[in-house]
């Protein structure tokens, strides 16, 4: 009797063994990646030892994707980013708006896709470091460059600095919409008097358009030029920011007049400027 008790548990534990087997089998069919298990980490591992540098550009999508959409293959919503805006640049300087019309991207892809622009942005203007010399018209370029990129709307520059071109401070005055930008005189000589600047420069951009000065632009930055000046604030330069390019209006043979220091704008020789 003992003996056919104890065949009897051993069949039941062998028959019970295949469920268990089932049952491990199928959780880990349902964990979190299925087939792809390890694909995040292999990848996040691959930047970590490589950088970014051998990368596709719909891999560095998929890797941004990752942190917005947990538990899902994201390497097609990269392709669908990309196709849709056309390079991950764009992607970056993309509304909050236009790219949660992508099926698949959420509020928090969205927006973690809208920081990383932003974050790039922010990282290039603190490598500018206030302190730095601004010895000509193309470190203030490169300056306003940077802080401008990815601007869809026009936005107006105040570039502080001391009697040595030290940067003391570079801050927005203005912004308007895509295809103008009012400068409040009065704000931006408050500015510069409260940076304690000696000299300055002023920046905008052209979303839309060529890095070239508008009647308009020249026109402000002559009114501008003779404000400063009352209070013995020099203005040294006004850059204009396409999207691929900048263009110094010192540096312009017909223009560079308006930036001498005793500049006047009642001089007839500056009146057809």
């Amino acid at each position: 009797m003992a003996e056919k008790e104890k065949e009897t548990v051993e069949a039941e534990t062998k028959a019970a063994e295949p469920a268990a087997e089932d049952e491990t089998s199928e959780k880990r069919t349902k964990r979190p990646g299925g087939v792809h298990a390890g694909h995040r980490q292999r990848v996040k591992d691959r930047f970590l030892n490589e950088g970014l540098e051998k990368f596709d550009p719909h891999q560095v999508m998929e890797m941004l994707l990752f942190f917005g959409i947990p538990m899902k293959d994201t390497n097609e919503l990269a392709h669908a980013v990309l196709d849709e805006f056309g390079s991950i640049y764009k992607a970056m300087e993309a509304s909050f708006a236009d790219l949660r019309k992508i099926p698949g991207i959420t509020d928090n892809a969205a927006t973690l896709i809208c920081f990383s622009g932003q974050l790039a942005k922010r990282y290039w203007m603190d490598r500018c470091d206030i302190g730095k010399i601004m010895s000509d018209s193309s470190k203030i370029g490169e300056l306003v460059k940077y802080r401008l990129a990815g601007e869809r709307d026009e936005c107006v520059l105040l570039v502080s600095m001391d009697n040595r071109r030290k940067l003391l401070n570079c801050t927005r005055i203005a912004k308007g919409s895509v295809n103008s930008a009012d400068i409040n005189i009065r704000l931006a000589l408050r500015q510069a008097l409260q940076d304690n600047a000696t000299q300055v420069a002023i920046a905008h951009n052209h979303p839309n358009g060529h890095a070239y000065p508008s009647s308009a632009d020249i026109r402000t930055t002559q009114l501008f030029a003779k404000a400063l000046a009352v209070a013995d604030i020099h203005l040294v330069d006004h850059i204009i920011v396409s999207e691929d390019d900048y263009i110094s209006m010192a540096e312009t043979d017909s223009l560079a007049p308006i930036f001498k220091a005793n500049y006047s704008l009642s001089d007839p020789a500056n009146d057809d400027q």
